[in-house]
């Protein structure tokens, strides 16, 4: 499967290889996608200034492969989708994995008491987007405190800063760096607050705020967090549909696939050795490798968020981070295997076994 990382495709293996080209090459010449899904390319398009500035062009073969271009192609019919993509910014594609129910409404319940402070800067959010965004980040915080036992009075507000204008999100993030600066969003532990890119919020959208949201309120309870769970709980939210007392689990499609390919290939690594990687080797790594452990830390949380007796052990994990800081030890390795009957080796033979089963765009063969 084939990844943009800064600002280029990246040459891939086998039949997922398309061709190694820049994105200057949307003047003249076309991108063949192999198993790329649609809707993960126009996030990936949206995601570069670069792609914008011309229009782009979308047609089918005779073989049924998806092709983009600048250039629409000579006796086919072609759709113009530059205005789509813009429209389209921030949209996550969601197919449902499971739904649970995480806690069930009554009247006597605890309230959950958090502040959602939302700063606008030329961004003119509507009364009825403002006010999803309080109830969902709401939803959220009570994930965690129902499922992580995080406190019903959360420590400090969510602060959510929201640019309409791309320059100006991109100079406070030049202004203020710390590490964090995207296209889209990013959380700052050092300011406490998420900074995004203003789109239009619906269901479709609020992954990305879903995923920011979630590094904030790890950050409420614990610190330094192992960047396998902080980000992949994260990247699990943002694939995630929150309603009152109720989440469904969702997956990216071509995540699922490129997960699967690496198990037939024999390429995926024990699970104890992603886990020893820590924070400063995770970011330490180029921004291929590091978008690679995104992928693997999102199939390790939803594996264990939707497996009701191994989610006990992420609990116990996650719970001992309060108990004995992750700097002083035992590794993150040694928490996971003293905490799941028959250790590491058995969770990991567990992974590999659901991702097995997930659903994928190779059709429903039998495993």
């Amino acid at each position: 499967m084939c990844w943009p990382f800064n600002g280029e495709i990246n040459e891939c293996r086998g039949d997922d290889v398309i061709k190694k080209v820049g994105y200057p090459f949307l003047k003249d010449r076309e991108i063949t996608l192999c198993k790329l899904a649609v809707a993960t390319l126009l996030v990936f398009l949206m995601a570069s200034p670069l792609v914008m500035g011309g229009e782009i062009y979308k047609w089918t073969d005779d073989n049924g492969v998806t092709h983009f271009g600048a250039k629409p192609p000579t006796g086919k019919p072609s759709v113009e989708i530059s205005e789509k993509l813009k429209k389209a910014s921030n949209i996550v594609e969601f197919s449902e994995v499971k739904e649970f129910e995480y806690y069930r409404p009554s009247p006597d319940e605890i309230p959950i008491s958090v502040e959602v402070d939302v700063r606008l800067v030329d961004y003119p959010l509507s009364e009825a987007s403002h006010a999803l965004i309080q109830r969902q980040v709401k939803e959220i915080y009570r994930v965690y405190v129902e499922l992580f036992g995080w406190p019903h009075q959360a420590r400090r507000p969510i602060v959510i800063r929201i640019f309409g204008n791309y320059r100006a999100f991109e100079a406070y993030q030049e202004a203020n760096a710390d590490g964090h600066v995207t296209s889209r969003s990013h959380y700052s532990p050092r300011r406490r607050e998420v900074v995004m890119k203003g789109t239009e919020f619906t269901d479709a959208t609020l992954g990305v705020l879903f995923h920011e949201v979630s590094h904030a309120i790890i950050h409420m309870g614990l610190r330094g967090t192992p960047t396998w769970i902080n980000e992949g709980l994260a990247e699990t939210f943002e694939y995630s549909q929150v309603k009152k007392g109720k989440i469904s689990f969702g997956y990216n499609m071509a995540w699922v696939e490129i997960m699967q390919h690496k198990l037939r290939e024999g390429s995926l690594r024990p699970m104890s050795e992603y886990l020893a990687i820590t924070n400063q080797q995770w970011r330490a790594e180029s921004a291929r490798i590091e978008r690679s452990y995104y992928m693997i830390a999102w199939s390790m949380m939803m594996f264990m968020m939707t497996n009701d007796d191994v989610f006990k052990t992420l609990r116990a994990v996650i719970n001992s981070g309060r108990q004995t800081p992750w700097r002083r030890g035992p590794s993150l390795p040694e928490r996971f295997s003293a905490n799941y009957p028959g250790g590491l080796e058995n969770l990991d033979a567990r992974w590999r076994k659901w991702l097995r089963t997930l659903p994928s765009k190779r059709g429903n063969k039998k495993r």
